[in-house]
């Protein structure tokens, strides 16, 4: 994989982030992981099996997708299970009702690359302008509105990105939506004794006008395939906006990724009530949801410089990888002015 100072400078982008699975190939940090999925239903029909809480494995190491059973451990909260993850590489302490030493994800200062390195990233066009106007209430814009179809990555295009919202415009709340056509997964590399798994980044959320990477990272989502269990809809979060891995955390559980079907994203990440939610619909029935507290939001001052949402992800690593011939249709971000 080269030297560490080879990998950051991989993965510099013109005031972008580098991806923190791909920081920890180089044995700098380990990962922290909070899982929790809510749900019932029948994999058969594309809902989400039951509820879940999982942790991967910290090492390096992707999947071969093949489905199965998947493993929960942790403290139940609400209507789904929570664990919360504090580890270094190789290993994984738990807390909550019980312990564990097992797989655990990791997301990173946007777990994306940038357009400089790899297959290459695309920049979109389209409306990003806010327009009140469009919603009927002079608090709400619309930042961005791109109907149709919007970016499939390829081999050579991997990821896709788009910029929105004024610097020194302050919002309360952000809700960003989009639908996909599930393609397959990606090829992965095995890693001998350790549960590979590979990160399918569907979207990551990032603060523009920052002068540090891990200040951008605000959120995003992934489908998660693993060698020998049932694949996932992973939610990334932040639990603050400070440097290093155990700034960040994740909330995941089952989905059967059923190729060939169109699924509605909508996330929502709310300043004032200090939550964040995605879901995944089906026939515009929600089939999927993960949700958590992200206590450390202030909106006045981490939604107050501009955003950037990239689709897909560059460069691949043996973690994380752009969802290649996925479809992304209707990529939509409504904020509400603070």
């Amino acid at each position: 994989m080269g030297t560490v100072a080879l990998a950051r400078g991989l993965c510099v982008r013109s005031g972008g982030a580098c991806p923190l699975s791909f920081i920890l190939l180089m044995g700098l940090v380990g990962p922290a992981c909070v899982g929790g999925a809510t749900g019932t239903g029948d994999a058969a029909t594309g809902t989400e099996a039951g509820s879940d809480t999982s942790a991967e494995d910290v090492t390096v190491g992707s999947s071969s997708g093949t489905l199965g059973s998947t493993t929960s451990t942790g403290g139940t909260t609400g209507d789904g299970t929570t664990m919360t993850a504090d580890m270094t590489a190789g290993d994984a302490s738990t807390t909550g009702d019980t312990s564990t030493t097992g797989d655990v994800s990791t997301t990173g200062d946007g777990s994306t690359g940038d357009g400089s390195t790899g297959g290459g990233s695309t920049t979109g066009g389209g409306s990003t302008t806010g327009d009140p106007s469009t919603t009927g209430d002079p608090l709400v814009e619309v930042l961005l509105d791109l109907p149709g179809d919007v970016f499939t990555p390829t081999e050579q295009d991997r990821s896709a990105e788009w910029n929105f919202g004024d610097e020194g415009a302050a919002y309360s709340r952000l809700t960003l939506s989009f639908d996909v056509e599930v393609g397959g997964w990606q090829p992965e590399i095995p890693d001998a004794g350790k549960t590979d798994r590979t990160e399918h980044i569907l979207f990551g959320l990032f603060r523009d006008n920052q002068p540090k990477s891990y200040l951008r990272y605000l959120m995003g989502t992934a489908a998660v395939s693993f060698d020998g269990k049932a694949p996932h809809f992973r939610m990334f979060g932040r639990k603050e906006l400070a440097a290093g891995y155990m700034s960040y955390t994740s909330w995941s559980g089952t989905y059967p990724w059923t190729q060939g079907t169109e699924l509605h994203v909508e996330c929502e990440l709310d300043g004032e009530a200090k939550q964040q939610r995605c879901t995944l619909a089906l026939g515009g029935e929600i089939v999927a949801e993960r949700s958590g507290a992200v206590d450390y939001l202030d909106p006045a001052a981490h939604f107050s410089s501009g955003f950037y949402i990239e689709l897909g992800a560059d460069p691949p690593n043996e973690i994380e990888t752009s969802p290649i011939g996925w479809t992304y249709r209707n990529l939509k971000v409504v904020a509400h002015l603070l």
